[in-house]
């Protein structure tokens, strides 16, 4: 008779009772019910998190998690300028960055990130953080503000512009390079991961509608179609480190600005598929941490322009249960 082990080369993990921290794909035997057990996919939950000290929209943000988070930058009605830390509880305020990056793109972790340019036509100025204070670091190409930016402060891309733009330039921790064009031309998108592995997802774009569903996975030379998304939007917030595993967040959904959408969807590697509506409904937000475990900090209420900002900040769990395997 051909074994679990005999087919996957691992034996079952003999508990009692079942595991109080649970992965996808999971499989242990449970020796107070007798039974094997696995792990499942479950409906995931957003829940309040603590509010940031300024409030700001089009900020960069960065965090591998929601228990280490960083914002910085963003356009504020003060035009003043902030970084904040999170912990998993509270926004903490920290060293302010050297000029003032409104509607900026930005990554990396809350002790290395980075973020460049701003208003439109204006700064193409970078600065690098070092988890105490920001620094100068090399201008990139192109200084137009929402540009979606994602990466490590080693290997960050950003894409896209406002005014509109079809422009993707690559960072290797010192130098802005200009790669392929997106194939699309679009602002107020978003982008996840590397560099080498990033995922475009569309915002804004010159064409009819005004908003796309259209995504693009990027290799770090050129774009292949990936996956639509199933609501059009932009200005919207996103969460996740890879291509494979991330969630469009929120945002506008008309073409004069003023409806804003709760709606959340994620991305499995093969499709999207509605999640857990927010909590809040704003656009131009920003999401740190993984499509596991992440934050989302809250921007325009709207409408645009002259709307209220947020102060909120929520937290996402996707959950994972248990489930008795039964023979057929």
């Amino acid at each position: 008779m051909t074994t679990y082990k005999g087919i996957k080369g691992l034996s079952i993990q003999t508990v009692d009772g079942d595991p109080s921290v649970l992965a996808t794909g999971d499989i242990w035997y449970n020796s107070s019910a007798k039974k094997v057990k696995g792990a499942k996919i479950v409906a995931g939950t957003w829940a309040a998190g603590g509010d940031i000290n300024n409030i700001r929209a089009g900020k960069m943000s960065g965090g591998h998690t929601y228990t280490t988070a960083i914002i910085a930058g963003g356009q504020h009605p003060s035009g003043a300028n902030h970084t904040e830390t999170y912990d998993g509880t509270s926004w903490t305020e920290t060293s302010n960055p050297g000029e003032n990056h409104p509607q900026t793109a930005g990554g990396g972790t809350p002790t290395a990130a980075w973020m460049c340019t701003g208003t439109p036509g204006d700064t193409t100025s970078g600065e690098e953080w070092n988890g105490a204070s920001w620094s100068d670091a090399n201008d990139c190409n192109r200084g137009n503000a929402q540009r979606a930016g994602s990466g490590p402060q080693t290997a960050a891309v950003m894409m896209g512009s406002e005014p509109a733009t079809n422009d993707c330039e690559s960072y290797d921790g010192t130098t802005w390079t200009e790669v392929a064009n997106t194939p699309i031309v679009h602002r107020g998108s978003e982008c996840v991961g590397p560099n080498t592995a990033a995922k475009l997802l569309c915002g804004h774009n010159v064409g009819t509608p005004a908003q796309t569903t259209e995504t693009f996975d990027f290799n770090g030379s050129s774009f292949t179609a990936a996956p639509d998304t199933n609501t059009a939007r932009f200005e919207f917030g996103s969460l996740g480190l890879t291509q494979d595993a991330c969630m469009c967040l929120g945002g506008t959904i008309d073409a004069s600005g003023t409806t804003r959408t709760a709606n959340a969807e994620e991305f499995d590697g093969t499709s999207w598929t509605e999640s857990a509506n927010l909590e809040d409904v704003s656009a131009q937000s920003d999401g740190a941490g993984t499509s596991a475990a992440g934050i989302i900090s809250h921007g325009y209420l709207g409408p645009y322009p002259g709307g209220a900002y947020s102060v909120s900040t929520e937290e996402w769990t996707h959950g994972v249960g248990a489930v008795t395997f039964t023979s057929s």
